[in-house]
């Protein structure tokens, strides 16, 4: 019997688009256009390329569907050493196991928190940004299907004479 072992990715027509909405939110609350460049002008703005992480843009065409997930939630388990953050700290003990939620109720994420509470109830807003599952696939959805244009729309990006950056990439937030 002859079984094809091929991979079928998710077409972007058959996402949500209001997951895809939540996914750019965790990214930009993520802030992972800091080490990300989603275009040639921030590859430009960076002195030293060698720091940048993998553009973005790029995600579909360079990465499996499936394994984007694992790559977000553990990078680290996936590659030692990779400059990626842990983002999903191990908390046991906790009732959840996701900072997404505590990470929108900071201070300067009022922007993105006032997102979330037009499109979720509160306690809905506070289940899913806990639920490590639910961020980490609306992410990697959002990533499947990332343009880099759309995200400068609604997120435009400032350049790092700003003062905004991050001082290890030079990139600004």
């Amino acid at each position: 019997e002859n079984v094809s072992r091929e991979v079928i990715s998710p077409r972007p027509e058959t996402f949500d688009r209001l997951d895809l909405e939540a996914g750019m939110m965790l990214l930009k609350g993520y802030r992972c256009i800091r080490c990300h460049p989603a275009n040639q002008t921030m590859i430009d703005a960076v002195d030293d390329r060698s720091t940048l992480a993998p553009d973005l843009s790029l995600v579909k065409t360079r990465l499996r569907y499936e394994w984007l997930y694992d790559w977000i939630l553990e990078p680290q388990d996936l590659a030692p050493g990779t400059m990626m953050p842990d983002s999903f700290p191990d908390r046991s003990g906790r009732e959840n196991d996701s900072i997404a939620y505590e990470m929108m109720m900071a201070p300067e994420n009022g922007d993105l928190r006032a997102w979330y509470e037009d499109h979720y109830s509160k306690e809905e807003m506070k289940r899913n940004l806990e639920d490590t599952d639910w961020v980490i696939s609306r992410i990697r959805d959002y990533l499947w299907v990332f343009e880099a244009e759309d995200y400068f729309e609604r997120f435009p990006w400032s350049s790092p004479e700003d003062g905004d950056s991050n001082p290890r990439t030079g990139l600004a937030r």
